[in-house]
């Protein structure tokens, strides 16, 4: 039993190693294929696979191809040439909105109609600045501050009444008398009652004589004005113009085409950029077909040890057979 167990464990180490070789090698390939930087885009013109990356817009995006392109098969194609290409780029509109908020606003009319925005196109880098209108108005919270007043001047019209604008006031040595007075005083500062209302009135000084000789009083006005905070969305459409950009084709080419020299020149010359091409150093058939011999003899060398392990097993099973029937017989 213990020789049993003993080539058990032979073959399960066995397995394990081929095991942990053939997954180390899956993922080997899959590493290598993650690894390389695809263009963005590829097409296939006869033999040759022609790559395109994205649309590019200034010198520092752009950057040399790989020298090797390698197919979902597997498949690796050498790099032939590769130039840059001037691209059009159309316009384009998107929609803009910009939320601002204005605290302690006495009136809603005072809001601007009217907003600049500067617009940024990430991609493109280009800013477009206009105006736009109002979307929407949303009140937040108002309330009533009691942080209202402004001065009046009355003058005498007779010993016992003062003249405010069309109206009479009646003479009071203690305080100006303006319980019915309100809305009209108001009008007369120019704002809209609905959002402002005195609640009293101060003498401010005695009362004196002016230059047209007409006795006149100074008063001080308080009261209550509406305030409140809104959220206000302005926006519009927004259009970016044609633009141009720079786009980056690398050709590739299979192994049993050949490599070609790369193209002389850009199709568009940029500054400080150059055409770049590197030969495919392909894979010599010699040492495929060395690489495919030893695989082969390997794979052989595995399966002669699991049979040769398989014949110890049984051998050591009709042993232990053997000496079983012999105790048998001597019973």
């Amino acid at each position: 039993m213990k020789c049993l167990k003993r080539y058990r464990f032979f073959l399960i180490l066995l397995f394990s190693v081929l095991l942990s070789g053939a997954g180390g090698g899956i993922s080997e390939s899959r590493a290598l294929y993650q690894q390389t930087d695809y263009a963005d885009s590829a097409e296939i013109d006869d033999e040759n696979i022609i790559c395109r990356s994205e649309i590019m817009y200034s010198k520092e995006e752009i950057q040399e191809p790989e020298s090797v392109y390698i197919h979902e098969s597997g498949r690796k194609y050498g790099l032939k040439s590769w130039h840059l290409e001037t691209v059009t780029v159309e316009a384009r509109k998107e929609e803009v909105k910009k939320t601002v908020r204005y605290e302690k606003v006495e009136d809603s009319n005072a809001i601007p109609s009217e907003l600049v925005i500067v617009s940024e196109n990430t991609t493109t880098g280009q800013s477009v600045k206009e105006n736009y209108p109002v979307l929407n108005i949303k009140c937040e919270k108002e309330w009533w501050s009691d942080d209202f007043s402004f001065p009046a001047v009355f003058h005498q019209y007779e010993a016992d009444y003062y003249q405010l604008g069309s109206d009479h006031v009646m003479h009071n040595e203690e305080r100006p008398g303006l319980e019915t007075f309100d809305i009209a005083l108001l009008s007369e500062i120019g704002v809209n009652p609905e959002n402002y209302r005195i609640t009293d009135a101060k003498w401010n000084g005695e009362a004196y004589i002016d230059d047209q000789g007409i006795m006149c009083r100074n008063a001080i006005v308080s009261g209550q004005k509406k305030l409140a905070d809104y959220q206000v969305t302005y926006g519009g459409t927004v259009e970016y113009p044609e633009t141009f950009g720079t786009q980056r084709v690398a050709v590739y080419g299979t192994p049993e085409s050949g490599l070609e020299q790369m193209r002389p020149a850009m199709d568009k010359p940029i500054d400080s950029i150059e055409l770049y091409s590197e030969p495919y150093e392909q894979t010599p058939k010699y040492e495929i077909i060395q690489q495919t011999v030893i695989i082969t003899l390997s794979l052989l060398l595995v399966v002669a040890v699991l049979l040769f392990l398989v014949w110890l097993l049984l051998k050591s099973l009709h042993k232990s057979k053997e000496k079983q029937k012999e105790r048998l017989g001597d019973i």
